[in-house]
C-alpha cells in the first residue's frame, strides 16, 4: 500500500509556520507550576509582544518542504489574514499541487489524488480555529479552557506542558521552553476527511522577521512519516483580499445546480450548519460514555447533516438537530428555540394562569389552583377537566403523544398546557372546563408568578417559590409540610427558615411534586437539614471523572445560630413531573433509608446537564454525566419508585383531598422509627472535598 501526504496534515503543519498567529493557548494554574496565562504572556513577549502582533493584518510565508525518508522535495506558501482566513499551497515533486483554504465561510481542499472537496463537519470546525489570525493571543472566541499540566522534556528541552481546549471541541498539548518562553511544539489529534490522526509538531531555530520572531524549521510527525518545513521568507501586510477567493472548481461545487450563477447560502443556513456541527462536536466530547452505548455517533452525523443542507427553512434544520439528540435516548438533551416547536404556539410572555394540571386517565385535570382573588372569582377549581385553552384543545395534544410512554406523555402534555396558559402580564385566557357533568367557559387574567425571579445564564427566567404550612395526622400530631418549585440558590434561606419553624413537629413532609430540578449542588445542602453525617447521596460519572454528591450537615442557621439537623421522620412526595435534581435528592435519601417516599414514580430524567448558545440563537441543553444513588441505583429511565404508591382521583381533588399528603400523614401515626445504617462507603472522605467546587456548574 502506498501512503501519501494528506492535505489536511500539510495544512496543519504549515499553519504552525506562523506559530505566533496560529498557535492558541490559555490556561489556569496548578501549583507549583506557573499558570497558563503567565506562560502564554511570556511566549507572546518572546516572539515580539502583543502590540507588534496586532499591528499585522496579513502574513505571507514561503519555503521548502521535504519528506526526507521518501526522498521527496517541494515548495510551500502559507497565506493568512485577519480575521480568520488561511490558504496553504504545496507543490510536491512527483505528487503534484495541493491546496487547502478557508475564506471565512468556505473551507476546501484540492488534492491531485482525491480531487477537489468542500470541508464539512469536524474538519471544517477545526479549520476555522486554525485560520484564526490572533490564535497566539489565546482569544476566548476560540479557546474554552486551558491549564498548565506538567513540567516535562520536549524535543530535548525543559518545557511547560499546557493543555488547551478549543471551541471546535479538540484539545491540544502545547510545550513552552522553560528558559526562553518560546513554543517548542504541539501534540494533538487532528480531524481529517479520512478520520482522526495523531500529529506531533516540533518548532526549531527561531529567527526574527521584521518585528516578530518565528520558527524557521518545523517537523511534523504522523503515521510514521515526518514532514520538514523550512521557512525562507515571511512578508507582512502585503496580501490583497481576493487572494483568499475559492478557485473556480470550488466555486462550481457551491454553485446553484438550477442556475448559472453562484448561489451563496443564506445566513440562516450557515448558522444552521454551524449549530448542527457545534451540537455534534459538543456531545462527542462530553457524553459520559465514549462508546455512546453502541450508537454510531459519526454515522448519525453523516445521516442527518444532509438534511440541514437540504432544509428550506430554519425549522427544518432544527428538526435535524432534534433528531440527532433523540438518537441518544437520554433525558436532558434538548433544543430550546425562541420560535418554539413547529406546530406549537410560541411563548409570548412570562405571565401564567395560576393553576397546575396533571394527566389522569387520559384527561387534563386541574390539580391545584393558587389561592388568590382572581382565580377564586374565576371559578377554576381542582378536579375540573380542561377541554380547551383559548383556541387549543388538549385532545389534540393527547393524540399527538399516543406513541409515548405514560410518564413521557404526562410531561409532554403538561408542557403544552403550560405554553397555552402563558402570555403577557394582564392578558386574559379563555378556558373551557368540565365540572362534573357540566361544561362551562371561564375567563381568567394571567399574572406573573410570585417569588424571586432568577435568570440563570441563557435559560428562561425562574420564579422561585417556597411554601410551608402545618398539618395534622389523623391522630392530631403536628407535621410540617414544606414545598418548593425549583432548585435555585435563592430558595436556600427560605428552606432553612421553614425547617426551623417546624423543627418541633412530629415529622416533616417535603413536597417535590412538579419540581423539575435545577442546580444539582443544592441537594447536598438541603439534605444536610435531615442528616448529621456527610453521607453520600449519589455519584456522577462524567467522561473524565467521578464526582461525589455528599450531604452537608446543616449545623448553623443563616443567622449563625447553631442547630442540630432534624432527626425525626421525613416523608417526600413525588409524582410523574418530579425530575432531575428532585429525583437525585429523593432517590439519594431513599437509598439511605432516611425518608419514605409517597406518590407516583418520578420522571426518570436524572442526568446532570449544561447549556450552550448555538450560532442560530437556539439554546442547546446536553447531559454531561450519569447519576447513581449512594447505593448504586440508577435513576435515569427508571425514576424514584415510591415506597407507597398513591393514585390521583379527580373526585378526591374536587373534595379538596390531597391523597399523597393524606397517605404521608397516616404514616406518621404509625410511629415510624428513624433508623438508617451508614456504611463506611457512604461517608464522604477527605479526598472527596476537592470536588465540591466542581458541582456548581452542573444543572439537572
Amino acid at each position: 500500500m502506498v501512503t501519501r501526504t494528506s492535505p489536511k496534515w500539510s495544512r496543519s503543519v504549515a499553519a504552525m509556520v506562523c506559530v505566533g498567529i496560529l498557535a492558541s493557548v490559555a490556561t489556569h494554574g496548578q501549583a507549583p507550576l506557573p499558570d497558563a496565562d503567565t506562560v502564554v504572556a511570556r511566549y507572546v513577549q518572546a516572539i515580539g509582544g502583543e502590540d507588534a502582533f496586532r499591528a499585522l493584518s496579513s502574513l505571507h510565508v514561503t519555503g521548502a518542504i521535504e519528506l526526507r525518508e521518501q526522498n521527496l522535495r517541494g515548495t510551500f506558501e502559507m497565506l493568512t489574514a485577519r480575521p480568520a482566513r488561511a490558504l496553504l499551497r504545496v507543490d510536491m515533486g512527483g505528487i503534484g499541487k495541493l491546496e487547502t483554504g478557508y475564506n471565512g465561510e468556505v473551507g476546501w481542499t484540492l488534492d491531485p489524488m482525491a480531487g477537489p472537496s468542500l470541508m464539512t463537519g469536524a474538519p471544517l470546525a477545526e479549520m476555522k480555529v486554525d485560520a484564526h489570525f490572533d490564535a497566539a493571543l489565546h482569544p476566548p472566541d476560540i479557546v474554552t479552557a486551558m491549564s498548565t499540566t506538567a513540567k516535562t522534556t520536549f524535543d530535548g528541552r525543559d518545557a511547560y506542558q499546557v493543555t488547551v481546549r478549543y471551541v471546535s471541541g479538540r484539545p491540544r498539548e502545547e510545550y513552552f521552553d522553560v528558559e526562553t518562553g518560546l513554543l517548542l511544539g504541539t501534540e494533538a489529534i487532528s480531524e481529517t476527511d479520512m478520520g482522526q490522526m495523531p500529529v506531533r509538531t516540533l518548532m526549531r531555530d527561531y529567527k526574527t522577521f521584521g518585528t516578530l520572531k518565528q520558527p524557521t524549521q518545523l517537523v511534523q510527525s504522523s503515521m510514521g512519516m515526518d514532514q520538514h518545513f523550512l521557512v525562507e521568507s515571511i512578508k507582512a501586510n502585503t496580501l490583497a483580499a481576493d487572494v483568499f477567493d475559492p478557485p473556480a472548481v470550488i466555486r462550481a461545487m457551491i454553485k446553484d445546480p438550477a442556475g448559472d450563477r453562484d448561489q451563496p447560502q443564506p445566513a440562516w443556513k450557515r448558522d444552521a450548519l454551524a449549530s448542527f456541527d457545534d451540537t455534534w462536536i459538543t456531545i462527542r466530547d462530553s457524553f459520559h460514555d465514549p462508546s455512546f452505548g453502541g450508537l454510531d455517533w459519526n454515522g448519525v452525523r453523516d445521516e442527518l447533516r444532509p438534511q440541514v443542507l437540504a432544509a428550506t427553512d430554519p425549522d427544518q434544520a432544527r428538526d435535524a438537530i432534534r433528531q440527532m439528540l433523540a438518537r441518544l435516548e437520554r433525558s436532558h438533551f434538548g433544543l430550546m428555540s425562541a420560535s418554539g416547536t413547529p406546530g406549537e404556539r410560541p411563548a409570548t410572555g412570562d405571565a401564567l394562569v395560576p393553576i397546575d394540571v396533571r394527566l389522569i386517565d387520559g384527561r387534563v385535570v386541574i390539580s391545584s389552583v393558587k389561592a388568590d382573588a382572581a382565580t377564586t372569582r374565576s371559578g377554576l377549581a381542582p378536579g375540573q377537566v380542561v377541554l380547551a385553552i383559548d383556541d387549543e384543545q388538549p385532545a389534540d395534544w393527547l393524540r399527538a403523544t399516543d406513541d409515548l410512554d405514560s410518564r413521557a406523555r404526562a410531561l409532554r402534555v403538561w408542557q403544552r398546557v403550560q405554553r397555552a396558559l402563558r402570555g403577557p402580564d394582564g392578558s386574559r385566557a379563555r378556558i373551557r372546563v368540565r365540572d362534573g357533568a357540566a361544561d362551562r367557559d371561564v375567563t381568567v387574567t394571567r399574572a406573573r408568578p410570585t417569588g424571586d425571579r432568577i435568570v440563570l445564564g441563557d435559560l428562561p427566567p425562574f420564579f422561585v417559590e417556597v411554601r410551608d404550612e402545618r398539618a395534622e395526622t389523623p391522630s392530631g400530631k403536628p407535621v410540617g409540610v414544606i414545598g418548593f418549585n425549583v432548585w435555585m440558590p435563592s430558595a436556600n434561606n427560605a428552606l432553612a427558615a421553614a425547617v426551623e419553624r417546624h423543627r418541633d413537629t412530629s415529622g416533616l413532609v417535603i413536597d417535590l411534586r412538579g419540581n423539575p430540578g435545577g442546580l444539582a449542588a443544592m441537594i447536598r445542602g438541603v439534605a444536610g437539614h435531615f442528616v448529621s453525617e456527610p453521607v453520600v447521596l449519589g455519584r456522577m460519572q462524567t467522561r473524565e471523572t467521578e464526582l461525589t454528591f455528599s450531604a452537608n450537615p446543616r449545623v448553623v442557621l443563616p443567622d449563625g445560630r447553631r442547630v442540630t439537623p432534624f432527626a425525626g421522620p421525613v416523608a417526600i412526595l413525588v409524582d410523574e413531573l418530579t425530575a432531575s435534581a428532585s429525583e437525585c435528592f429523593a432517590g439519594g435519601l431513599q437509598s439511605l433509608g432516611r425518608v419514605r417516599v409517597f406518590g407516583r414514580t418520578s420522571a426518570g430524567q436524572a442526568l446532570p446537564a449544561s447549556t450552550k448558545r448555538l450560532a442560530n440563537g437556539d439554546l442547546l441543553m446536553y447531559a454531561v454525566g450519569d447519576f447513581v444513588t449512594g447505593s448504586g441505583r440508577r435513576l435515569e429511565g427508571v425514576g424514584v419508585v415510591p415506597d407507597e404508591a398513591v393514585q390521583l382521583d379527580p373526585d378526591d381533588l374536587r373534595r379538596g383531598v390531597d391523597p399523597d399528603l393524606e397517605a404521608a400523614l397516616r404514616w406518621f401515626d404509625e410511629a415510624p422509627v428513624v433508623t438508617f445504617a451508614i456504611s463506611r462507603d457512604l461517608l464522604l472522605s477527605s479526598s472527596d472535598l476537592h470536588e465540591r467546587l466542581m458541582f456548581s456548574r452542573f444543572e439537572v
